[in-house]
């Protein structure tokens, strides 16, 4: 008179999503609530297929199939080099190429795909130092003696030895680069450059010296031998 439990009417699908026996509906592998069931995966509502991110699941549409998603809703094509991809009747396409742009004026932007990396070379005749593009041939800020030359090396200041330079300092003439740093020349003498202890005085053969030298005696001369007048 006893009514015993006959074999479980529902055999397991082994998925996270589904109840193997929901006795209220009276049905096997019945699928949870917030979840797709596409090609045999449970899939949470709003994700998007990574066969096609034009793709989503969306529970309030369909639960066994994927829904695509409106036109230009953005979405990811799989390829480095692009960017600002957008959906358009279920693809996605139409991204920019300038996903490498680094804002510099001296630099080929470059994208290589198979690698999924940028590089960003600095151009020919061009030097990129300290943040700031320059041209070949371009000094230093801080230094005459240092310039941009490419081939040497585009990234670094060279030193331009024995190069003719202005150490700031209008009494000397003949400045040169020495050690990246400029030197100053021979000193001279002029209305604006005055002999003292310190430069043409010092060195009673350099030509402005002697220059001076003559019109001091010849000065002395002049005011020795000059005519005085008589009292009248």
């Amino acid at each position: 008179g006893i009514c015993a439990a006959g074999p479980a009417p529902c055999n397991d699908d082994s998925l996270a999503c589904t109840e193997t026996c929901n006795e209220a509906k009276r049905v096997c592998n019945q699928l949870a609530d917030g979840f797709c069931l596409l090609d045999a995966t449970c899939v949470p509502d709003a994700d998007t297929n990574p066969d096609n991110s034009c793709q989503i699941c969306s529970t309030n549409i369909s639960v066994d199939e994927w829904v695509v998603k409106a036109d230009d809703s953005p979405c990811d094509d799989g390829l480095f080099c692009t960017s600002g991809e957008r959906c358009t009747y279920g693809t996605c396409a139409g991204g920019s190429p300038a996903h490498c742009y680094d804002g510099l004026t001296c630099t080929d932007d470059l994208c290589h795909e198979a690698e999924a990396k940028c590089e960003n070379m600095v151009m020919t005749g061009h030097c990129f130092i300290d943040q700031t593009c320059y041209f070949d041939g371009d000094r230093a800020p801080d230094s005459p003696c240092k310039k941009c030359i490419s081939e040497s090396d585009a990234s670094a200041w060279t030193l331009v030895e024995g190069a003719v330079c202005s150490d700031g300092d209008e009494c000397t003439d003949g400045d040169q680069c020495v050690a990246g740093q400029c030197q100053p020349g021979q000193k001279i003498c002029s209305a604006t450059c005055p002999c003292d202890g310190c430069s043409c005085a010092g060195n009673p053969s350099h030509p402005g010296a002697k220059t001076i030298l003559f019109i001091l005696i010849l000065a002395a001369f002049i005011l020795r031998f000059k005519p005085q007048n008589s009292a009248k």
